[in-house]
């Protein structure tokens, strides 16, 4: 963390206690308006998928429309964590395109394949708490469409 030069926000350090990453609204943004059922339901590997805050969706979708703006409907996924889910302790650096993407990987490290890792974001929102997350440990609270800019 000190390597990425940021800081835990303030605003996130509550974070750092399992229960309030329970409480907690996460967000993802993307293409698909199936997203959540689809990632549980993929046939081989399960994924390991990333949520945070919505300010880091918001910043996710701004840096991904300047690769992709296709004029495709983006959606913005609110999730719970589900009460059974298994939190893990740490707190994982933001290791991007190193971080496990499938539950397989994830058993053969530190992370819980089976449930929530926290990890400083520093590409998205730095210095915000984000999670990789087993899709089955996850619900939907809504899903709105961002249309088109």
């Amino acid at each position: 963390m000190e390597d990425a030069g940021v800081d835990i926000r303030f605003k996130d350090s509550h974070l750092l206690q399992e229960e309030n990453v329970r409480k907690a609204s996460w967000f993802h943004v993307t293409t698909n308006d199936n997203w959540l059922e689809t990632m549980s339901n993929l046939e081989g590997a399960t994924p390991m998928l990333h949520i945070g805050s919505k300010e880091a969706a918001m910043d996710r979708l701004r840096d991904l429309k300047k690769w992709q703006n296709d004029g495709s409907t983006w959606y913005l996924y609110e999730l719970k964590v589900k009460p059974e889910a298994p939190v893990n302790e740490g707190l994982f650096d933001d290791e991007d395109e190193d971080c496990p993407s499938s539950v397989a990987e994830a058993r053969k490290t530190d992370y819980d394949g089976n449930g929530v890792n926290r990890y400083l974001n520093t590409f998205e929102a730095p210095g915000t708490i984000s999670l990789v997350a087993n899709p089955h440990t996850l619900r939907e609270v809504k899903c709105v469409s961002i249309p088109p800019l």
